[in-house]
C-alpha cells in the first residue's frame, strides 16, 4: 500500500513538471488577441520644383497595424476637391513629364488599415518653363531719333549675370562711345557718355575693330578704344569703372608721338578679380605694325604703353587676350614676313599678375602651305589657355588649335572635311571646358558649325548648329555657361538689306538643338555688330545693332535667354 502511494505521487509530479513540455496545461486556454493601430505617416510628402518638362517624385514612410495601403490623389484647383491617380498605391509617386499647366498641383497620400484612415500633409509642385530666348528684344539704348545713330556694341557679361555694355552713337557730327550696365536686380541703367573728345571713336561693323570691354565677379569694369585726335592720328584710349566709383575720365594709354602715318587700331582688353586689367593693340608706326599693350592697377592708373613683342622686321597684327581672375593672361597674336610668304602665331603669358614670359610660337606656315588669320583665346581659373585659328593646309583653310598647359602643344584640327573654314570664335568656362563657332563653306555658302572641347576628351567632331544651309551665315559668336552649356549666335543673310539674328544652344552631355530666332524684329534692316556671353547660372545675353521701325536710325537692342 505504501509503495503504491509512492508511485502515484511521483507520477504526479512528473506530470506537474512535464505538462508544458507536452503542450498541456493545468488550466483553461485563453485565446491570443492581435491589436491594430492606426496608420501614422513618418515621413510626409515635400514641395517639389522642377524645369518643364522633368518630372517629380513625391514620398511618405507609413507605419501601422495592419500593414496600410496607399493611394495618393491629386487635387488640380488649389486643394478644394481631390481624385485618386490610377494606378499610384507606392511609398513613392512620379509624375508624367510636366507642363507648364501642371504649376501648383498638389498631391497628398492616402494611408488606411482596418483600424482608420488618415492622410498626410498636402505638397505643392511648382513647374517652371524651360529656359528660352525673349520672344522680342526688350530693350534698346539708341533713342533712334534723326540724329541718334549706333554704330557697334560690345558687352561683357560675369558669373553673377550682371554685365556692362558700350557702345558708339553719331550725335549728327561725331561717333561717341556710351556705357550701359545691368544687373540681374535692376536690369539696364541710364547710357552715359564715358568719353569727351570732339574726335571720331573708330568703330564698324566688323566687330574686331570696334571698342572692347571686360568685367570681373565685383562689378569692375574696363572699356579701351581707337579714337581719332582729329589729325588723322588714332591712338588707343581707356577708362574704367567701379560699383563704387563709377566711370573715371578717359585717357589715352598709346605712345604720344603724333605724326601723319601714326595710327593704332583693333583694341583688346582683359581684367581679372582684382581689377587690375592689360589692354593690347596693334600699332603701325609708317612703316611697320608691331604689338603693343599697357597694364593699369586696381586703382585706376595706366603705366607706360610697352611694346610686347620685339620682331622688328616682320610685321605683327590681330592681337587677342583672355584674363582670369587670379591676374594670368594669355595675349595671341599673328606675323607675317615683308614678303608675306612665311607666316606664325604666336603667344605672350603674364603670370600671376607679375611678369611676362617669353613670347612662344604656336603655330607657323606658309603663303602655300598654312597661312594664318586672327586667333581667338580663352583661359580658365588655372592658367590652361586654348587658341583656335584658321590655317591654309593643303590649299584649304581650316580651323586649327593648340592647348597651354605648362606649355604649348601641337596644333590639332578642329575642323574636318574640303570647304574652307574661317571667322572662329573660342569661349571657355571656369572648368576648361570650350565650344568654339566657325563658319564653313557648303559649296559656295558659308554655314555655321561648332566643336566642344572637354577636358581629358579633347576636340568633338564638329558639326552644323544652324538650319538655312542655302542661306549665308556670317560672324559666328561663342558663348558657354559654368555648367557647360554651348551657346552659338550667328547672322543669316536673307537678301541683299535685309537678315536675322538666330542662336542655338547644346546642352552639357547632349546635342545641338535647333536655331532660334533672336532679334525677333520685323524691320528692313540686318543686324549688326552682335555678342553673346553666358554666366554662371545658365543665362545667356545677346546685344547688337539693327534699324529701328520705319527706317529709323540703328539701336542697340537686346535679349535674353533664360
Amino acid at each position: 500500500m505504501r509503495i503504491t502511494t509512492k508511485l502515484i505521487l511521483l507520477c504526479c509530479i512528473l506530470a506537474s513538471c512535464f505538462s508544458p513540455l507536452l503542450g498541456c496545461s493545468s488550466s483553461d486556454p485563453t485565446p491570443v488577441t492581435v491589436t491594430s493601430t492606426a496608420p501614422q505617416f513618418t515621413t510626409h510628402p515635400t514641395n517639389a520644383s522642377v524645369t518643364a518638362p522633368n518630372t517629380a517624385t513625391f514620398t511618405v514612410a507609413v507605419t501601422g497595424t495592419p500593414t496600410p495601403t496607399l493611394k495618393w490623389q491629386l487635387s488640380t484647383d488649389g486643394g478644394s476637391t481631390w481624385g485618386d491617380i490610377n494606378g499610384a498605391t507606392s511609398t513613392s509617386y512620379t509624375t508624367a513629364a510636366t507642363t507648364s499647366g501642371n504649376n501648383g498641383h498638389k498631391y497628398r497620400a492616402v494611408a488606411t488599415n482596418s483600424a482608420s484612415s488618415v492622410t498626410s500633409n498636402v505638397a505643392t509642385l511648382t513647374v517652371a518653363n524651360p529656359a528660352a530666348w525673349g520672344a522680342a528684344p526688350n530693350l534698346r539704348f539708341a533713342d533712334g531719333t534723326s540724329n541718334l545713330n549706333a554704330v557697334y556694341v560690345d558687352f561683357a557679361l560675369n558669373s553673377t549675370g550682371d554685365a556692362m555694355a558700350v557702345f558708339v552713337q553719331n550725335d549728327g557730327t561725331n561717333d561717341n562711345l556710351l556705357a550701359n550696365r545691368y544687373t540681374v536686380s535692376d536690369g539696364w541703367g541710364t547710357p552715359q557718355l564715358i568719353e569727351t573728345s570732339s574726335a571720331n571713336v573708330q568703330a564698324s561693323i566688323n566687330p574686331v575693330e570696334g571698342p572692347r570691354v571686360a568685367i570681373n565677379a565685383s562689378g569692375s569694369a574696363v572699356a579701351v578704344w581707337a579714337q581719332n585726335d582729329g589729325s588723322g592720328n588714332i591712338g588707343i584710349w581707356a577708362n574704367s569703372y567701379t560699383v563704387a566709383g563709377g566711370w573715371k575720365t578717359a585717357q589715352l594709354i598709346d605712345t604720344t608721338d603724333v605724326n601723319p602715318g601714326r595710327h593704332s587700331d583693333v583694341p583688346q582688353v582683359g581684367i581679372d578679380g582684382n581689377g587690375n586689367a592689360i589692354a593690347v593693340w596693334h600699332k603701325y608706326d609708317g612703316t611697320l605694325r608691331s604689338v603693343w599693350a599697357n597694364q593699369m592697377s586696381s586703382n585706376g592708373t595706366w603705366g607706360s604703353p610697352f611694346k610686347l613683342e620685339n620682331n622688328d622686321t616682320d610685321p605683327a597684327v590681330y592681337p587677342s587676350i583672355a584674363m582670369n581672375a587670379a591676374g594670368q593672361a594669355v595675349v595671341t597674336w599673328t606675323w607675317t614676313d615683308a614678303t608675306q610668304v612665311n607666316y606664325g602665331l604666336v603667344a605672350a603669358r603674364y603670370y600671376n599678375g607679375s611678369s611676362w614670359g617669353t613670347v612662344q610660337t604656336i603655330a607657323t606656315g606658309t603663303d602655300t602651305t598654312g597661312s594664318i588669320q586672327k586667333c581667338s583665346v580663352g583661359i580658365d581659373p588655372n592658367g590652361i589657355a586654348l587658341a583656335v585659328w584658321p590655317q591654309m593646309e593643303g590649299g584649304v583653310l581650316k580651323i586649327k588649335a593648340n592647348r597651354y598647359s605648362g606649355g604649348w602643344g601641337s596644333p590639332q584640327n578642329v575642323s574636318a572635311g574640303t570647304e574652307h573654314a574661317l571667322d572662329v570664335d573660342i569661349a571657355m568656362n571656369a572648368s576648361g571646358s570650350a565650344v568654339a563657332v566657325f563658319l564653313q563653306y557648303s559649296s559656295s555658302t558659308p554655314n555655321v558649325y561648332a566643336s566642344r572641347y572637354l577636358p581629358g576628351s579633347g576636340w568633338d567632331t564638329a558639326v552644323s548648329v544652324e538650319s538655312f544651309a542655302d542661306q549665308a551665315a556670317i560672324s559666328p559668336r561663342a558663348a558657354i555657361d559654368s555648367n557647360g552649356n554651348s551657346f552659338a549666335l550667328m547672322g543669316r543673310i536673307m537678301n541683299a538689306s535685309a537678315g536675322r539674328l538666330r542662336a542655338n544652344r547644346a546642352p552639357v552631355g547632349s546635342s545641338w538643338g535647333s536655331d532660334v530666332s533672336v532679334d525677333g524684329v520685323s524691320y528692313t534692316g540686318a543686324p549688326m555688330s552682335w555678342r553673346i556671353a553666358a554666366d554662371g547660372s545658365g543665362r545667356a545675353m545677346a546685344l547688337w545693332v539693327q534699324e529701328g521701325p520705319n527706317g529709323a536710325f540703328n539701336r542697340v537692342y537686346f535679349n535674353r535667354y533664360e
